[in-house]
């Protein structure tokens, strides 16, 4: 199993089978204990006890989780452990799917609960599912788009129909090979989704969830959307809001204290002051339109908008508890939703015993800790980073890097008979021609050599390079069945190596993958537990 050598140097997993998880797992146990008792402290945020807001938020939200996941078990206790992770609304593949799997272990050890944040405040993008199939002998991606889709709206706000799946699904149909196997139960899994969901984050939401749970996976799914009409996530908007500056400040000293840590990451921007507006790290929704939230103060009155429409007063800043202004925002009907770095502060502060990432969010939420800890004066909880991968046909097509390996050799072997002719020609036969050639490109050579040694000047130096140029010019045209060969190999391990790349892409969803597939992922996790 491959980990992480760092907390700064994550590495994505690459072959089969292959399962990150950091920190280790015997390290788990005694970072779930640490964190409750940092969450435990007398710390204060609007000046009540963090203990006193994480109950009311536990039991506030996962309200919320139960009330949105239909048909799930209702006696859990908020006194539990609770663990949290989320992602976009989208198809999974098995990286990200083990996140799942390892909070729902986690979770039954503990016997505690394992919410889901479902982004449905993140735009749609484009959905399609994707597939690798053999086409006219050569391996091919295959892609069908769900047509109808808005990729600006936020997935909360992007309706779907069950017409709309049935046409999905038929496009599929009428393209996927019977060789995947898998393809009639999950075609029955989407159209069953469709059937029920409205918008395309419920659809995401009941598909992911009712695959894993076939697989004995299961959790609880909580809107973002839903999540930030709670008072909780009201108070947690209210406290930055009646302290923008500060909060304003400490965010932008996280974002640069990641460019200073990850350079060679994406990171996200530093927030911006114009004129009287200072933005916010979190979104509105405005006009079915997510936009960065702008903060204005005016005689003491706070105005929340966008950069460039009308700003919403909301209260006055001096004769209100930050309490008071969070219930004005609820009653408002404001949506605003937050960034990723506000994501997961109110997650991990409010919420989560433990908080499970991605690799990508594990990165960045180095900079929601260096947040944590300067804005709130609050230790940051740790978190988990789990990833892996699984290759669809890994019995099939085992020799991805082999197969990468020859071609980078093949296109060598081009380049390099440009340079050195000499070193292809058929030594059996004799041709006057080339002997002669290849005595002058000795020759010139030798007194390149000798030039370079006596530090002549770089136009004469030039001059006998380009001589060289020339007598390799006219040795290769004299072997045109010798390229043409290297050519024909190189072009034939490009296809190869390009089609096992297609076979071996570790980000095909996880509902391609047969049960036996997704039992050899758990086991690998339960290894690391």
């Amino acid at each position: 199993m491959q980990k992480p050598s760092s907390k700064f140097n994550i590495a994505k997993p690459i072959g089969h089978g292959q399962v990150v998880v950091q920190p280790d797992g015997s390290d788990l146990g005694g970072q779930l204990l640490s964190n409750i008792a940092t969450l435990s402290s007398d710390k204060t945020i609007a000046n009540i006890p963090l203990a006193q807001l994480r109950h009311k938020a536990k039991a506030e939200l996962l309200a919320k989780a139960l009330d949105y996941t239909a048909g799930h078990i209702q006696n859990i206790s908020i006194d539990k452990p609770m663990i949290v992770t989320g992602h976009q609304c989208q198809f999974w593949h098995c990286g990200i799917i083990a996140k799942y799997i390892t909070g729902a272990l986690l979770a039954k050890a503990e016997a505690g609960c394992f919410i889901n944040l479902v982004l449905d405040h993140d735009l749609v993008g484009q959905v399609q599912l994707r597939w690798p199939q053999m086409s006219d002998a050569q391996m091919k991606m295959h892609h069908i788009p769900l047509n109808q889709i808005d990729p600006d709206l936020p997935a909360q706000l992007q309706t779907i129909s069950s017409g709309q799946i049935k046409d999905f699904v038929s496009a599929i149909d009428s393209q996927i090979d019977p060789d995947m196997a898998q393809w009639p139960q999950l075609g029955a899994q989407i159209l069953a989704a469709g059937a029920r969901a409205g918008t395309i984050s419920d659809f995401f939401a009941l598909l992911n969830r009712s695959i894993a749970a076939a697989n004995s996976i299961h959790w609880l799914d909580l809107p973002v959307s839903a999540m930030t009409e709670s008072e909780s996530f009201a108070l947690f908007t209210a406290e930055m809001l009646v302290n923008a500056d500060t909060a304003w400040q400490r965010y932008n000293d996280a974002i640069k204290f990641g460019k200073q840590n990850q350079s060679n990451h994406h990171l996200v921007p530093e927030l911006i002051s114009i004129e009287d507006k200072l933005e916010m790290p979190f979104w509105i929704i405005d006009n079915n339109r997510r936009h960065r939230l702008f903060l204005r103060q005016q005689d003491n009155i706070i105005q929340l908008g966008t950069l460039s429409q009308n700003m919403y007063s909301i209260c006055r800043v001096n004769s209100k508890s930050t309490a008071a202004i969070a219930r004005e925002l609820l009653a408002s009907n404001i949506q605003i939703r937050p960034r990723a770095l506000t994501l997961t502060a109110f997650a991990r502060l409010f919420l989560a015993d433990q908080f499970i990432h991605g690799i990508g969010g594990a990165y960045y939420d180095l900079l929601t800790d260096h947040f944590i800890e300067n804005y709130y004066g609050i230790k940051p909880p740790g978190f988990v980073c789990v990833s892996a991968t699984m290759q669809l046909f890994a019995d099939k097509y085992q020799n991805g890097a082999d197969a990468l390996s020859l071609y980078r050799q093949a296109r060598h072997h081009c380049r390099d008979f440009n340079y050195n002719p000499q070193r292809y020609r058929d030594l059996t036969v004799f041709n006057p021609i080339i002997h002669e050639l290849l005595s002058q490109r000795q020759a010139a050579i030798e007194l390149n050599d000798q030039l370079k040694s006596q530090q002549a000047s770089s136009s004469t130096r030039s001059l006998q390079f380009q001589r060289i140029k020339e007598l390799n010019r006219q040795l290769t045209a004299l072997l045109p069945d010798i390229k043409a060969k290297l050519q024909a190999a190189s072009d034939q391990a490009s296809q190869n190596a390009a089609a096992m790349a297609i076979a071996n892409d570790r980000e095909y969803f996880f509902g391609l993958f047969n049960p036996a597939q997704l039992g050899l992922l758990e086991a690998k996790i339960r290894e690391l537990l």
